[in-house]
């Protein structure tokens, strides 16, 4: 049962760690009464939080009766990974122009090393998703946080069920990471922003094989 208070904030943690997670699978169907007597409350806080995981990206095919939770397919993983290597790439920019080096460089060291440590641990892609969010978060601009984590969102799902104890891919993944702190810590932020997008590009090159193109 859901506490009455924040009702729609609670369905919606709920919801969305349970298809991180995928016990909510991709494609399956959400129906409002279902949700209804799951977490006894009425039809208002359900819609509210569907409404919610439908701007995240999580949600497609509102009706009047529920909803279906997002399938993945190669287009849309395409397009998630180039929106997310375009923010990515500007926050580096960004970042610099707007706050010191020197002060940024402490904080992506140090969940590189979190990462390495963790490896073949779940908290491992925490690390890796701090790593770009430190980017932004020294950009001072909520909105554009906002907007990374919208579709940041939907690309840590597809690493997180996709990549899962793959330790090579966790391995090249740091070694990247390494690479983009390297030409950032020189000052050398077009080679940080090339680095940053061939990240991005080699770690869309398995959905090509996974999605059968």
């Amino acid at each position: 049962m859901i506490l009455k208070k924040n009702l729609n904030e609670q369905i919606y943690e709920s919801l969305r760690q349970d298809i991180i997670d995928q016990k909510i699978k991709f494609g399956d169907k959400l129906a409002n009464r279902d949700l209804q007597e799951k977490y006894n409350v009425s039809s208002t806080p359900v819609r509210d939080a569907i409404n919610r995981l439908y701007q995240d990206g999580l949600i497609e095919d509102i009706t009047n009766s529920g909803a279906r939770v997002i399938d993945f397919n190669y287009k849309i993983t395409t397009e998630i990974n180039e929106i997310i290597s375009l923010l990515s790439a500007q926050a580096v920019k960004l970042s610099a122009k707007k706050s010191k080096i020197e002060d940024i460089v402490p904080a992506l060291e140090k969940n590189i090393q979190l990462q390495v440590e963790n490896i073949n641990k779940i908290e491992y892609f925490e690390y890796d998703k701090n790593f770009h969010l430190t980017f932004f978060e020294f950009c001072d601009n909520d909105r554009f946080i906002q907007m990374y984590k919208q579709y940041q969102t939907l690309w840590e799902i597809l690493v997180k069920f996709y990549y899962l104890d793959k330790e090579s891919k966790k391995m090249s993944a740091i070694r990247s990471h390494k690479e983009i702190l390297s030409a950032y810590k020189q000052g050398d932020i077009l080679l940080a922003q090339e680095r940053l997008e061939s990240h991005y590009l080699d770690a869309a090159r398995p959905f090509k094989k996974i999605f059968g193109q």
